[in-house]
């Protein structure tokens, strides 16, 4: 459910505006992105199988990490490189 429909539906939609225009505007964009990678991904399973599709899509989550460590200078602690290591190797291992 989309962050608006969310304070739409708790009747928090009065606070909207005090959000600031730079938070708005990742939410935007973050909201686009998300949609964006759904159509890729729905378009990408005609052209191959899903079981092909889906592990692609997974490693979003390594790629996210790896990209706040390195340009938003976030901690990575030793368990989170643990964890997004298994995953992209679990990842990357159910493809044949």
């Amino acid at each position: 459910m989309p962050w608006w429909s969310r304070s739409l539906a708790r009747g928090e939609h009065h606070a909207l505006p005090s959000i600031r225009r730079k938070t708005r505007l990742f939410l935007v964009r973050s909201s686009v992105a998300t949609g964006l990678s759904w159509r890729a991904s729905f378009r990408a399973i005609p052209h191959g199988t899903a079981s092909r599709v889906a592990p692609l899509d997974e490693l979003s989550l390594p790629l996210t990490l790896l990209l706040a460590f390195l340009i938003l200078h976030e901690p990575l602690t030793w368990r989170m490189g643990v964890g997004v290591t298994l995953m992209a190797g679990g990842a990357l291992l159910t493809l044949k």
